[in-house]
């Protein structure tokens, strides 16, 4: 058990790095990444303002991460600084509002795959096959 335990540990790194790499190869503009932004979190008229002023907020985060020493070493503006990026911001940002299981939830979400860092995955693989 053990050892397929390791054998499964050690194919996933090899997957990651291979991604990693691929992503690292793709720049995104500024322009792509506040195209992607803008689509994961869309703000339209009928919202109220604190649903917008959210909505930027979020934004607003995430392009700063973006510029963050440790997201730089994976170089600027490429798809994998930027999935890095809308992971720190999903997995350590600071809640709206702070329930009891807050952390719970938050560490689930990280497990199973948080749905934001899936939908940003989704959004740079379709400007990716766009090139």
């Amino acid at each position: 058990e053990a050892y397929m335990t390791l054998t499964m540990a050690k194919t996933y790194m090899e997957r990651l790095a291979e991604e990693a790499e691929t992503l690292a190869q793709f720049q995104l503009s500024r322009g792509m990444i506040e195209e992607i932004l803008e689509a994961m979190f869309p703000v339209s008229e009928e919202k109220t303002d604190r649903v917008k002023n959210n909505k930027e907020q979020a934004k607003s985060e995430i392009l700063t991460l973006l510029d963050a020493h440790d997201i730089q070493k994976f170089g600027k503006n490429n798809a994998w600084s930027f999935m890095n990026a809308v992971s720190d911001w999903a997995g350590h940002r600071t809640p709206l509002r702070k329930t009891a299981t807050y952390n719970e939830m938050n560490f689930a979400k990280t497990i199973e795959g948080h749905p934001v860092l899936d939908q940003a995955k989704v959004l740079v693989d379709s400007f990716m096959k766009a090139a």
